[in-house]
């Protein structure tokens, strides 16, 4: 199955010991404050320093704001923020810290909490990252150009008709919660693994601030009286209240509590839920579940009673630690007493090391052993690098036509940036070279992925994108009907105050309703087309082919660009002619 090429998982890399040390065994200094510290060995001001700080890389710290890789920031959930006075944003879950993209607002952008809890507020380009307390719903002010924007963070939040719910407590041992609105009111209906509730405090606040309370039991048939009911099925409850509150809180045993708002404003924010597990930890609870791992490889000499080793593929503490830390997040005594037992018999060969410890290994090129396609070598290796940043295509990465091709200089440049390294061994090669990042290649198959990397969702990318296609910084006359053509709508466009021509600067702070639309434009033209018939053609003349297999070749019909490859050692005068007359019929 190319060696787990089709179906890799990046849970399934081997993890590097050495990485995983840096960023989980932080030595802690009990005299510094852990006010001034995001985690141990992480201070507030290393985040966005322009350095890689291993002890800020973990999802706690926002995986020290990009320093070491941007691309781990889309594991964070983030809020993409329209021009609206408010905005509700609605997690799927507690996540240490929300990013808040705030370009629509333009550069100068200052927050501040108004209400909740959260540790930190900080600015970096044009997001804000919000480090949260605790699984709370909190509110933040965002403060620009004299205009104020509330942002109301909700974790574990749902959304339902007119408005949203979000639980309080521990509520995730409940099985089942769902919320939904009647003729009748707001139906709740609770799944509970073990005890059921006798009753529920029902709490419900008037849009006039008027609050009232009430203990509801819980009972298998409705009751005589008007107002709140609780019912009772198996194993589940559901209760029914009315609908014209604005807050409604429901309290099970005064344990876990959900709460119902009105607000038919409510955004939902796009959250990208990390995986389970990667090649490097991602939060303190992969750092927990490694050291713990660790421990139990550093006290194998003792556990296994006896010095039989195996060789593993591998160093034994990366293979064995792999295996531990991949198996789950129990570290109770019998899961301690249960792991050093598998390691041993892993280690002493008793036990085959599973395969999918190695199922995405990319063994390191052998640069020794140079390989005889130069070319071959070097578009695999591009291969790799865009496959570790956009992950496995649908369809194998195909080699780019042999005819013309456009490069905007900017989006070049934009490539060149992501792998400045790597574009810097190729210009210090002389001949091709296995490393080297082909150019057409890299080039093609970046445009067709890069908005992985920069996606449609901001009014610069879009400006320079779709609108200033010409790249003079200003939208010239014939480039309105660009915009117009993204929104569907003219009359915004109409409705721009803005002295012409405009300039991304004059949209961003002159043209507020603008951006917002530019900022979700419903009609984005598609990240590629799929052409049913290229008009190119392709020979390679082989040194074994007869002037019949070459004539076969050189089928030319309404192609626009011919390549001809000549890769015959010694001419042959028949062969010779079969092109002429190709070429001198194109002509």
């Amino acid at each position: 199955y190319d060696q787990g090429d089709c179906l890799c998982e990046e849970d399934k890399l081997l993890l590097a010991p050495s990485e995983w040390d840096a960023v989980c065994q932080v030595p802690r200094d009990a005299t510094v404050s852990m006010a001034t510290m995001c985690r141990p060995g992480c201070h507030w001001a290393m985040l966005g320093d322009g350095r890689c700080d291993s002890a800020c890389n973990l999802a706690e710290c926002a995986y020290d704001v990009g320093d070491c890789l941007k691309t781990y920031l889309n594991a964070l959930p983030a809020l993409h923020i329209s021009v609206a006075a408010s905005t509700v944003a609605l997690l799927d879950d507690f996540e240490p810290v929300v990013v808040v993209n705030t370009s629509v607002l333009g550069h100068s952008v200052t927050a501040k909490t108004i209400s909740g809890a959260t540790r930190r507020l900080v600015k970096h380009h044009d997001m804000l990252f919000v480090f949260l307390a605790h699984a709370r719903p909190f509110t933040i002010a965002l403060l620009a150009s004299s205009d104020l924007h509330k942002i109301e963070v909700v974790p574990m939040g749902r959304r339902i008709d007119r408005g949203y719910w979000y639980a309080e407590g521990i509520a995730k041992r409940w099985a089942d919660v769902a919320v939904r609105r009647t003729e009748r009111g707001v139906h709740v209906h609770a799944s509970f693994p073990n005890d059921v509730p006798s009753a529920v405090e029902v709490q419900q606040q008037s849009y006039h601030g008027l609050t009232e309370q009430t203990r509801v039991k819980c009972s298998s048939s409705p009751p005589k009286i008007p107002g709140p009911q609780c019912l009772l099925g198996r194993g589940a409850i559901e209760v029914i209240v009315a609908s014209d509150a604005a807050r409604t809180q429901l309290c099970f045993e005064s344990i876990d509590c959900i709460v119902i708002v009105e607000d038919a404003a409510a955004v939902v924010a796009s959250v990208d839920t990390p995986r389970a597990h990667s090649a490097w930890p991602r939060n303190e609870a992969d750092c927990g579940r490694y050291l713990w791992c660790s421990a139990i490889f550093d006290s194998l000499d003792e556990s296994c009673g006896d010095d039989t080793y195996t060789y593993l593929g591998g160093d034994p503490k990366t293979v064995l630690t792999t295996i531990c830390v991949r198996s789950g997040a129990n570290t109770s005594d019998l899961a301690l007493e249960a792991m050093t037992d598998a390691m041993c018999q892993v280690r002493s060969g008793t036990k085959k090391v599973p395969a999918w410890v190695f199922g995405c290994r990319t063994p390191p090129p052998d640069l020794d052993a140079a390989p005889l396609d130069m070319f071959g070598a070097s578009l695999q290796h591009v291969n790799r690098l865009y496959t570790a940043a956009f992950g496995h295509p649908k369809m194998a990465r195909g080699v780019p036509s042999h005819m013309p091709h456009f490069i905007q200089k900017r989006l070049f440049r934009e490539l060149k940036a992501h792998w400045a390294q790597e574009f810097d061994e190729t210009s210090a090669h002389r001949f091709r070279h296995p490393r080297d990042m082909q150019f057409a290649f890299s080039y093609m198959h970046y445009i067709t992925n890069r908005r992985k990397l920069h996606p449609p969702t901001s009014v610069a990318e879009v400006f320079h994108s779709f609108v200033d296609v010409n790249h003079n910084g200003v939208v010239d006359d014939w480039e309105v009907d660009n915009i117009a053509a993204l929104l569907g709508d003219a009359t915004v466009v109409n409705a721009c105050t803005a002295d012409a021509p405009w300039t991304l600067r004059q949209i961003e702070t002159d043209c507020a309703v603008l951006a917002a639309k530019l900022a979700v434009a419903p009609y984005v033209p598609a990240q590629t087309r799929v052409i049913p018939y290229a008009p190119v053609l392709f020979a390679m003349l082989r040194a074994s082919m007869d002037p019949t297999d070459v004539a076969a070749q050189l089928q030319v019909a309404d192609e626009k660009f011919v390549c001809i490859n000549d890769d015959m050692e010694w001419p042959d005068v028949e062969v010779w002619r079969v092109v002429a007359q190709v070429l001198r019929s194109r002509i």
